[in-house]
C-alpha cells in the first residue's frame, strides 16, 4: 500500500482517498446485487403488467459508467416472487438499464395484474451483475 506511479518526471503528493471513496469508484464499473447476504435476500420490490410478467426497477447504488450490462447468477429457480405467497420465477431479464436505474423483467407463471410484487432471492448463488468496464 501507499504506492503510486505516475506518467513524467515531476511526482505529486500522494492522493489519499477513504475506503468508500474507492469502493463508489468502483461501483461504477461494476455491482452486485444479490448473492452474498444469503437466503431471502430482497432484491426489488414492483408490479406484475399481466398474468405472467412483473417489473421491478432498481436504482443502483452508484451512478455507473455507462448503461451496464446484465448477467443473472444462478437460475431463476434461485428467485422467488411475492404475490401473497411466495412463488418460483420462470426467467430473469434485463427490461429497460440506465446509468442510475435498471428493471427487471420477471416471467412469472401466475400473478395478477396490477399487483405489488417482491423479488428476492433463496440462495447465496441467485445474484444480479451489472458490468459497465470499459
Amino acid at each position: 500500500t501507499g504506492v503510486q506511479l505516475e506518467v513524467g518526471d515531476h511526482a505529486t503528493d500522494f492522493e489519499h482517498r477513504s475506503y468508500g471513496q474507492e469502493l463508489a469508484l468502483c461501483q461504477r464499473y461494476f455491482q452486485v446485487l444479490g448473492g452474498s447476504n444469503g437466503t431471502y435476500d430482497s432484491m426489488a420490490t414492483g408490479s406484475c403488467a399481466s398474468s405472467t410478467v412483473a417489473y421491478v426497477p432498481h436504482r443502483l447504488i452508484t451512478t455507473m459508467r455507462s448503461t451496464p450490462s446484465f448477467t443473472l447468477s444462478g437460475a431463476a429457480s434461485d428467485f422467488r416472487y411475492t404475490k401473497g405467497s411466495d412463488h418460483e420465477a420462470i426467467a430473469l431479464a434485463l427490461d429497460q438499464a440506465g446509468a442510475n436505474m435498471v428493471a427487471i423483467r420477471v416471467t412469472t407463471s401466475s400473478t395478477s395484474a396490477d399487483a405489488a410484487t417482491r423479488l428476492f432471492n433463496i440462495n447465496t448463488t441467485g445474484a444480479f451483475q451489472f458490468s459497465a468496464e470499459l
